[in-house]
Order: C-alpha cells, then sequence, then structure tokens
C-alpha cells in the first residue's frame, strides 16, 4: 500500500473546518463545503511533496474569510498526526470572490513532505 497524502488531508480538513470536504462538489451541495485538489508538487519514491488547494465555499464571504484562516491557523497549530506526513509548510490565504452559484470562495494552499511508502 502507498500512503494516500489526498484523503488524509480530506479527514484533516473536514476535521479542522467541520464542514463536508471531499474532492468533488456533491449533488446536493451544502451551505458551506472544502474542495481539496492536488495542485502539483515532487514525486521522489518514496518521497513525496504534494501541493495541495483548498477552496472554501460559502454563502457569506466573511464565513469563508474566517474558515480560510482557522484552517491556515490550524496547519500551524495543530500538527497533522499521521507517522508519514513530515512537515506542512506555511500556508497562503487568497479570495476568488463569488461564484455564479451565489458561493464565497477563499483558498488556502500547502505544500507536505511524505513518506508514502507504507509498511
Amino acid at each position: 500500500m502507498i500512503f494516500s497524502s489526498i484523503e488524509y488531508v480530506i479527514g484533516y480538513v473536514q476535521d479542522v473546518l467541520e464542514i463536508p470536504t471531499s474532492t468533488y462538489a456533491q449533488k446536493n451541495t451544502p451551505n458551506a463545503y472544502a474542495l481539496v485538489d492536488r495542485t502539483g508538487g515532487v514525486m521522489d519514491y518514496p518521497h513525496d511533496a504534494p501541493e495541495y488547494s483548498v477552496s472554501i465555499y460559502t454563502k457569506s464571504e466573511a464565513k469563508s474569510e474566517e474558515l480560510a484562516h482557522v484552517l491556515a491557523i490550524g496547519l500551524k497549530t495543530r500538527p497533522m498526526k499521521d507517522v508519514h506526513v513530515n512537515t506542512c509548510a506555511a500556508p497562503n490565504v487568497f479570495s476568488y470572490g463569488r461564484d455564479d452559484a451565489g458561493y464565497f470562495i477563499w483558498q488556502v494552499s500547502f505544500s507536505l513532505v511524505c513518506n508514502i511508502h507504507d509498511e
């Protein structure tokens, strides 16, 4: 088996933000949810340095901003506890504005350093 950092990040984000989190928009989207995308990163087996973007969607710009800051702070104050995750770089936070469905989108991006070899 190989450690899935994206599955781990989805669970971590959901625990920190307490909103539904996945890699795709659900059929019946709630008022607040987060989407996780791997946007790049170097793979040098058994090491992986994935770059992730977490897009936070809510119907309130203030709530989206708040959740983005909660996640960014959490990434520095609530360390990822899986033994495969060695470190998490300082996050970037920015706003994407409002989409056609009326959701305000804020994004948090960060990089990890992982050992993906699972014994």
